[in-house]
């Protein structure tokens, strides 16, 4: 065992890809500068809000690393609030961490420069500083540099940045087209199913961050989605642009082939309008559990609904007709465990995850496209 005394210590890193997985470099070196820490009996200082962020506080907390976690908060009730919500969410010991709270200079503080100086807080406050994955001329890259305490700085984990961000790529041509796609008809509502850039709806942000350290691709793909919706026998509903943060599930009356020109990536949002995945229910039973078909509305006139209908109501759009897409919604979490899987339709990419899917569960799974 290490006797010497315990310092502290910061692991470093810039923003990185929204889809990261163990096999990413800055995800390996992070893990390697936990494990030091550990076998050195330091202290780790890390706050949360950023992949790089929530990943070490992760890892310090499944490796069971004593921690002091800064968290930005606007004002005391703030800080006790995010504090609570981060114990849960993080599945922290309160026995081997403690927090600290980072005020902003003023209300008028943007939020940039907020959270610029937390990280100087942590790199001040730290002994030793790690730099793990860094862009040149940022604000990590910066602390570094100026290093104005003369500080220990440990190079060991230090690895390139790569600022790419690599998004799934979807291709249609025409003679790749499953002709069961072409032809399928329009007897389902669907729900298309996308990739997740954080924690799916029910889980916490330790169990994401632990599954991206132990996979060599990303784990919340929109594949994996619809692939945990199938096991769980439910939809998680969501409140994200609902109405009265109603939340809702939401199903689609286009068919398959009409979905495929809506697949783009919408880089304002960080995913895609739609992906090429999803469950279709047969809409004589869809109508019996309650799914509902929207009812579109233009902002300039008035619009009168009873309140429990509020969750079915949607602006047609300025720029986008949203009208285009023929939505349908459930309120609250979708349970389909009691309805039979030849009621049930599962659609997929590729041939081989079809495949994969149908001998999985049994339920009849058609791919877009026949092969790659």
């Amino acid at each position: 065992m290490n006797c010497n005394k315990s310092k502290t210590v910061v692991i470093l890193s810039s923003r990185q890809s929204m889809f990261p997985s163990g096999n990413n470099l800055w995800v390996k070196n992070s893990q390697l500068a936990i494990k030091w820490i550990k076998e050195n009996n330091h202290i780790l200082l890390s706050s949360t809000g950023m992949s790089t962020w929530d990943l070490v506080t992760v890892l310090g907390q499944h490796y069971k690393i004593p921690m002091t976690l800064y968290i930005p908060a606007y004002d005391m009730a703030d800080y006790r609030n995010r504090k609570t919500k981060i114990i849960n969410d993080f599945e922290l010991d309160p026995d081997l961490v403690s927090f600290y709270p980072v005020y902003p200079d003023s209300e008028k503080s943007d939020k940039k420069y907020f959270l610029q100086k937390r990280d100087h807080i942590i790199s001040e406050t730290a002994d030793i500083i790690v730099p793990v994955s860094f862009r040149m001329g940022g604000n990590i890259s910066n602390i570094i540099n100026q290093n104005k305490n003369n500080k220990e700085i440990n190079l060991d984990f230090i690895t390139r940045y790569d600022n790419r961000r690599k998004v799934p790529v979807y291709k249609f041509e025409q003679h790749k087209i499953n002709s069961q796609i072409l032809d399928f008809n329009e007897n389902y509502f669907i729900h298309w199913t996308r990739t997740f850039n954080k924690s799916w709806p029910d889980e916490s942000r330790f169990k994401y961050y632990c599954d991206i350290a132990n996979n060599d691709h990303y784990p919340r793909s929109a594949f994996e989605t619809l692939d945990k919706i199938i096991n769980s026998k439910k939809i998680i509903a969501s409140d994200k642009n609902m109405p009265e943060n109603r939340k809702t599930v939401s199903f689609s009356a286009l068919t398959p082939i009409d979905i495929i020109p809506l697949i783009r990536w919408r880089a304002r949002f960080k995913q895609f309008s739609f992906e090429p995945y999803g469950i279709g229910i047969k809409k004589e039973i869809a109508i019996k559990y309650n799914i509902q078909p929207v009812i579109y509305y233009n902002k300039q006139l008035p619009i009168k609904v009873d309140s429990d209908k509020i969750y079915l109501t949607q602006s047609i759009g300025k720029v986008t007709d949203w009208r285009h897409e023929k939505e349908l919604r459930h309120e609250s979490d979708f349970d389909f465990s009691k309805i039979s899987k030849n009621d049930l339709v599962l659609f997929c990419y590729t041939k081989d995850e079809a495949i994969e899917l149908e001998n999985k569960f049994g339920i009849k799974t058609i791919s877009f496209i026949v092969y790659n």
